[in-house]
């Protein structure tokens, strides 16, 4: 019997554990009944399809995002033996995972991510024992007590005392002062440096964007398998949110809807032009913000600044969305870059054209090879093959 990717449904002990410290998976399962069985007929000699059913009850993946199923992600026995050979030789498994994808032609054709690279490489030491070194130092660990230190719980709680006042209601997208700037450093400089010739700059500054390009894709595959598990008490408008953002602008914007829940309308004072709203939160009624609603244009306007300083509602807009029973975020309110489907009107969203048969031709040929190493390591008389001129 073969099955949708989406068939069941997920059992409901995941959706009341208690003390939940992960954010849950995506809600990828949706009862789909798409199948295929297949039985093997003595007589003929031969496998039968005796039901079929291509009728989905979701919207299918694209075709561009196959090869991240978890079906589908599996290292090849020549890959698992290159890596392991490499990871001998000090070599990290970031960069082993880029020489691979350099071989395939590229990120988008190894067939499986790092994530699968550090699960084999795990599944292949279970079979050894674990060093003497290694046991004192989880012993020690585990007598001294770190993780429960002080300073080790509270070690970033100081971010939040960082100044934001000259940045309120300046679109930055999320971002601080430099950190833009840090990160991007910090990216390209795992790939370049100052000693390289111009050629070589060249050669691996492309890798990296190749690179960038591949964690976005990762991140358009999070935003299209699934729907978060819903987990705040205004469902409709989060189910909008997280079928309306990309998987990461949702997570952003769910504690605002949860903050939603403990603010109250002091006053509404009726205009011409628009309705303003006066905002407290829960048992501070001398701490207000103004939400100005225009009917017209539909256009939300908040104190805060918020919305012009992120891009998304605050909690004080989507307190009054719940008021007037608006059950979708309005257009006004929702800004393109953060969207799942913004790519779909880019014409070219690689920026660049590519030469498909050659390229897989490389990499048919790179995994023929590899195969063919492997095979002949392990048989005698097939290395001395490979060796005949």
């Amino acid at each position: 019997m073969f099955v949708c990717h989406r068939q069941g449904f997920r059992m409901e002990k995941y959706y009341t554990m208690e003390k939940r410290k992960k954010e849950p998976r995506l809600e990828t399962r949706t009862g789909c009944e798409a199948r295929m069985d297949v039985k093997f007929v003595p007589e003929s000699g031969r496998w039968h399809i005796f039901y079929f059913s291509d009728e989905h009850n979701h919207d299918l993946l694209d075709t561009q995002f196959s090869a991240m199923l978890l079906a589908h992600r599996k290292m090849s026995e020549a890959d698992s033996m290159q890596m392991m050979n490499m990871l001998k030789s000090g070599i990290s498994t970031s960069h082993i995972f880029s020489l691979l994808a350099s071989q395939a032609g590229g990120y988008e054709f190894v067939g499986y991510g790092p994530r699968d690279m550090y699960n084999e490489t795990a599944r292949q030491r279970r079979d050894y024992e674990i060093p003497v070194f290694k046991r004192k130092w989880v012993q020690l660990i585990e007598e001294f007590g770190i993780e429960d230190k002080p300073w080790v719980i509270n070690m970033y709680e100081e971010k939040h005392m960082w100044a934001t006042a000259y940045l309120r209601g300046k679109f930055f997208a999320g971002f601080r002062t430099t950190s833009r700037c840090e990160g991007l450093h910090s990216v390209v400089g795992r790939y370049v440096g100052s000693r390289y010739d111009l050629t070589s700059f060249v050669e691996n500054f492309q890798r990296c964007v190749a690179h960038m390009r591949f964690n976005e894709f990762n991140a358009d595959y999070e935003s299209t398998r699934g729907v978060a598990v819903m987990q705040t008490c205004i469902e409709l408008l989060e189910r909008y949110a997280a079928e309306l953002y990309t998987h990461e602008i949702f997570l952003f914007f769910r504690p605002f809807l949860s903050r939603a829940g403990s603010m109250r309308v002091l006053n509404i004072d009726n205009t011409d032009d628009c309705i303003k709203y006066i905002v407290c939160k829960h048992g501070r009624p001398d701490f207000t913000w103004t939400v100005d609603f225009c009917q017209e244009k539909l256009i939300f306007m908040c104190t805060c600044l918020r919305m012009e300083s992120f891009g998304i509602p605050c909690e004080h807009i989507v307190k009054v969305l719940v008021d007037r029973d608006i059950r979708e975020i309005l257009r006004s309110l929702v800004l393109d870059r953060w969207t799942k489907k913004v790519k779909s009107t880019l014409n070219d969203p690689s920026g660049f054209s590519r030469d498909a048969i050659v390229i897989s031709r490389q990499s048919a040929l790179v995994e023929f090879s590899k195969q063919l190493a492997a095979v002949a390591a392990k048989v005698p008389e097939r290395y001395e093959e490979t060796q005949l001129p």
